[in-house]
């Protein structure tokens, strides 16, 4: 679902080649969004829903129990729905394993930030929220 976060900028894929591949900025701190709207989604019993910025056109995200949908704004353009045939726990999964694999990476973030106070606060704040999803998975695998 994410890649590898480089030069202020992650790859986000949903679905496999042919399916969705979009670029969000370091604008937003995307893996903090991303582990937020899951683990609400599976708290709540709702779909995660997750707006990334793209400077100059954003995108949605939307994973629900029966696929994942995928709409794009840009700024003249009218919006462009994609579905993928997912589910929000495959997709959950994905999450985590790819926060888990480039780990010192989303780190060290944001770009603009060179405070190590900071960077400790993130690592932090996303092992935390790593370790919430994982529970939240396990429990609706049951």
């Amino acid at each position: 679902m994410l890649g590898e976060p480089k030069y202020g900028w992650t790859n986000i894929k949903i679905g496999g080649k042919d399916g969705f591949h979009g670029g969000a900025s370091y604008l937003d701190n995307v893996p903090v969004i991303c582990l937020n709207a899951f683990i609400g989604s599976f708290e709540n019993g709702t779909p995660a829903s997750i707006e990334f910025d793209a400077e100059g056109w954003s995108f949605i995200l939307t994973a629900t129990s029966f696929g994942a949908y995928v709409i794009v704004h840009k700024d003249k353009d009218p919006s462009i729905l994609y579905f993928e045939n997912t589910d929000r726990i495959k997709l959950a999964k994905e999450l985590v394993e790819d926060i888990e694999k480039y780990m010192d990476s989303w780190i060290l973030w944001n770009p603009s930030s060179d405070e190590e106070d900071e960077s400790l606060e993130q690592k932090q704040t996303i092992e935390k929220k790593l370790e919430r999803l994982k529970i939240l998975i396990k429990e609706e695998n049951f």
